[in-house]
């Protein structure tokens, strides 16, 4: 997963496009209507990014602007309050692969694309969206295990950062 990124789809690369037929295809390998995605279909296909929010894809970047396959999760960004004293960057709805739902070991499935998800947050706090805290929404019992998990795991180490979790939100301050 070291090669996976998170990229942000926007009408000039057709990145949402290109993740919705792979997903569309993951779906129909298990028989699974392609409405599952309408959600995703309607809603993402007509976001147009702009300089505070945007949707990004866990993918390989092709070196273009884009990315390419696998297209394993993507998050909802938020860069809120830029200007301020103190920014901050919100990942707010991520949705993975259809493919994680029959995956054989679904607990590490998710840890290892959720981990990447807040990586890449870390990344863009770090470069194109600087801000001050990162916090991730734990949308479901997976993400909010995988937080409780995450922050146990890092309480006490020496890190360039605060790790928390507070209610449905992973919290991380520089």
């Amino acid at each position: 997963m070291s090669n996976l990124n998170l990229v942000l789809a926007s009408p000039a690369n057709q990145l949402m496009a290109n993740v919705i037929t792979e997903w569309d295809r993951q779906l129909a390998s298990q028989k699974i209507p392609k409405s599952a995605l309408d959600a995703v279909r309607t809603y993402e296909a007509q976001l147009q990014p702009d300089k505070t929010y945007g949707v990004y894809i866990l993918c390989s970047p092709d070196g273009m602007g884009g990315g390419k396959p696998p297209y394993e999760a993507f998050v909802h960004v938020n860069h809120a309050f830029p200007k301020s004293p103190k920014p901050m960057l919100r990942m707010t709805w991520n949705r993975l692969a259809p493919r994680y739902e029959w995956s054989a070991n679904p607990i590490n499935d998710h840890a290892r694309v959720f981990t990447g998800i807040v990586t890449g947050g870390l990344k863009l706090i770090g470069g194109p969206l600087p801000s001050k805290e990162m916090k991730v929404y734990l949308y479901n019992h997976a993400d909010r295990a995988f937080g409780k998990r995450f922050v146990g795991a890092l309480t006490g180490m020496p890190l360039p950062f605060n790790v928390s979790l507070q209610g449905n939100w992973l919290h991380l301050g520089l």
